[in-house]
């Protein structure tokens, strides 16, 4: 098993575990399939005088029944089969069902909305004007801590947008939501009966949902509009165009763990971690593959320079994501060999800032070997661009990330979660114009 494979089933499990701990419905959900091999099949009803049919596209396609969206399991053997939500809306799944569900790896996780009066908000990215979806859910997310005095849970999906998961006193009466009165239609309040997908599923664009803030419990509002979030009326005039973005691994990014326990996968940016899952952004494979084994190996160049010890071979990770990308291993060697003198590679992190952007990245991920091996120069510099008055041991910031409790220095909190969305968002980005730009 690969240390990717290992690190989602770890992540699986605990959403898992945490789901099951706040009496939520823990609910498989498979990979999307091909429309073609298990296309939607429509059974009339007795009246009606249509027979046993496929339901199209308005391109004649057939539709499919696994979309990677809703409830659904593989078994041992890879085989998709459906699960029928509505038995779990009012019960848990019993522990062989679990056991059943998600017996292959490969196999996503969700719940079902209404239990415990939670409300899954899915915020839609491409309903959105470039970056406004990232700038409402800050928003959402600073009314909720204001109102609440807690963080939400929060959630990026595996197209950019993002799920908060909340409580209210009052159930709304509505589904689709606008964030301004008479606005459009930008999202869907996912309640009772409604199936919603978690991390750290794979999506249907290849990329995982990324857990930013897992609450301990999940803060309370009097109603959906005591936050901002309104009913939607009408139809939506924007634009269905959209371009997915990759969302970071936040919570291997937030983690601290003892030196040397970086994974190689875990350092690269988000377009290049895509490309390992079998992604191709630039929609060329050969293409797509020859930026990731540039960051590989850049990173790898960097760590060894820096004294760091990361787990992975970068020509090991090149291979796993040209065989997922579907390029035969002729092609792969060949395709590593034309980058060029890898070497002399660097990450993309550091044509963006230098040696403090590339420590930056270390210190989300490693608290102990960013201690150990950085210069003090560099760490004096973080810690103010973080906002930090003073070096926090690892495991006290660790621990206050791990409880969704806020960290304090000098008694006010060191880094809120509104502060680490906008670096998600700023990292992301940033390192995406970074990766295109060589």
């Amino acid at each position: 098993m690969s240390s990717l494979q290992s690190e989602y089933l770890s992540q699986r499990q605990s959403a898992i575990d945490w789901l099951i701990k706040n009496n939520f419905p823990p609910l498989p959900v498979a990979p999307a399939q091909s429309a073609r091999e298990y296309p939607k099949v429509v059974t009339p009803a007795s009246n009606s005088a249509n027979g046993l049919h496929c339901p199209l596209t308005k391109d004649l396609q057939p539709i499919p029944l696994y979309t990677g969206k809703n409830p659904s399991y593989l078994d041992a053997d890879g085989h998709p089969h459906l699960v029928v939500h509505s038995d779990y809306q009012k019960r848990m799944p019993t522990p062989h069902e679990l056991e059943s569900w998600f017996e292959h790896p490969d196999t996503g996780v969700g719940t079902l909305g209404g239990w415990n009066n939670v409300i899954w908000l899915d915020f839609d990215q491409k309903r959105f004007d470039s970056n406004c979806c990232d700038d409402a859910v800050l928003t959402i997310v600073t009314a909720i801590r204001d109102s609440t005095g807690s963080e939400p849970f929060l959630e990026r999906t595996h197209s950019g947008g993002w799920r908060i998961g909340v409580t209210v006193k009052q159930k709304p009466n509505f589904t689709n939501f606008t964030i301004a009165p008479g606005g459009q239609h930008v999202g869907e309040a996912l309640g009772a009966g409604r199936f919603t997908v978690l991390a750290p599923t794979i999506g249907p664009s290849g990329n995982s949902y990324e857990s930013v803030h897992r609450a301990l419990v999940l803060p309370q509002v009097e109603n959906l509009e005591s936050i901002g979030i309104l009913r939607a009326c009408g139809r939506s005039q924007t634009s269905q165009t959209t371009v997915a973005k990759t969302p970071l691994a936040v919570e291997a990014a937030l983690r601290s763990s003892c030196a040397g326990s970086i994974d190689l996968a875990d350092l690269i940016c988000p377009k290049s971690r895509s490309i390992l899952h079998g992604a191709d952004p630039y929609s060329d494979r050969s293409h797509s593959l020859s930026v990731a084994v540039n960051e590989l190996f850049g990173w790898h160049n960097w760590a060894s320079s820096n004294s760091l010890s990361v787990r992975g071979l970068p020509t090991d990770l090149a291979y796993q994501a040209g065989e997922r990308l579907g390029i035969d291993s002729d092609r792969i060697g060949r395709i590593i060999t034309s980058v060029g003198d890898l070497q002399s590679k660097q990450p993309a992190a550091f044509y963006l800032g230098g040696d403090v952007s590339c420590w930056k990245k270390i210190y989300r991920l490693d608290r102990n070997s960013f201690e150990r091996f950085c210069p003090s120069s560099i760490q004096a510099a973080i810690f103010s661009d973080f906002n930090l008055s003073h070096k926090m041991p690892s495991n006290q910031n660790q621990e206050h990330l791990d409880s969704g409790q806020p960290a304090h220095s000098n008694g006010r909190r060191s880094l809120k979660l509104v502060d680490r969305i906008k670096s998600i968002i700023l990292t992301y980005d940033n390192e995406a114009r970074a990766t295109e730009a060589l």
